[in-house]
């Protein structure tokens, strides 16, 4: 299995630096004029497809200032009233936005669901699924790139080599959902074996993640709130990466490049 360190990631990984997806256009009401900044690609992600975009420089990590960023893009997209909070219902119409969604099918079966099960324990957890995405990514393998993310069509890309680290993640991340019908956070034989998965609905899910981030229980989010959630999960995520930290001359490597891994933060 892969490690992946919370500091220093190489060019030749799925963290890396890759190249951006095509760019949903959002045109300014007032000028008339396309807008391609990564504000409005990302605001128009999210509530498309029920996705935002963190990483805005495509580094593989995911810093303070990015997830301010990002939460303060996202925020003002699912505020459709502008009234400055985030009702329960935008919040879930705008998160669960690609439930539904089938991808293409798939060969995946009991024959090879051994090559992704390191552990040998006969179920396929997160972390293994997504590691093996992550080293499909590396090797761009179509079989299993197929196996494991998600259409690549329904996330807007032309082909894997169009695919960031972030975009390779959440369609890694989405591909797992999908298959775990149970949401028990691991993989079955007969889960893995869908050929053909469809993002749930998670408006169940959702609805959890927003009453624990509102936490002066006014039964909406402020801007703050919503800020303060991405960012534990991003401190969740550079935690669970500390103990993959890498050998002392990776960790000499890391000089200042800090944050949580987008693998991680999609794991967690």
């Amino acid at each position: 299995m892969r490690t992946l360190r919370k500091t220093c990631l190489t060019t030749t990984t799925v963290l890396a630096m890759g190249a951006a997806v095509p760019a949903l256009a959002a045109t300014d009401t007032q000028s008339g004029e396309t807008d391609m900044s990564p504000s409005s690609q990302t605001q128009t992600m999210l509530c498309d497809q029920g996705q935002a975009q963190f990483d805005m420089n495509d580094d593989g990590l995911i810093s303070d200032k990015e997830i301010k960023q990002a939460s303060e893009r996202s925020f003002k997209k699912m505020d459709e009233n502008g009234d400055g909070i985030v009702q329960q219902a935008e919040f879930l119409d705008c998160m669960n936005a690609g439930a539904g969604t089938q991808s293409a099918q798939s060969d995946r079966g009991a024959d090879n669901m051994g090559q992704y099960d390191t552990d040998g324990n006969g179920e396929l957890s997160r972390e293994e699924f997504m590691n093996a995405g992550a080293e499909a990514r590396d090797s761009g393998s179509e079989a299993d790139l197929g196996r494991l993310t998600f259409d690549k069509q329904a996330f807007g890309l032309d082909g894997w080599d169009g695919a960031s680290a972030e975009d390779m993640a959440t369609q890694n991340a989405a591909m797992f959902d999908s298959l775990d019908s149970d949401s028990s956070g691991s993989l079955s034989e007969e889960e893995w074996s869908v050929e053909q998965a469809e993002i749930p609905d998670m408006r169940d899910t959702l609805g959890r993640d927003f009453e624990a981030a509102d936490a002066d229980n006014s039964g909406d989010l402020n801007q703050s709130e919503y800020t303060r959630m991405n960012a534990m999960k991003a401190d969740r995520a550079a935690e669970a990466a500390e103990p993959q930290s890498g050998s002392d001359e990776q960790s000499a490597d890391a000089t200042d490049k800090t944050g949580a891994p987008v693998f991680w933060f999609y794991v967690m």
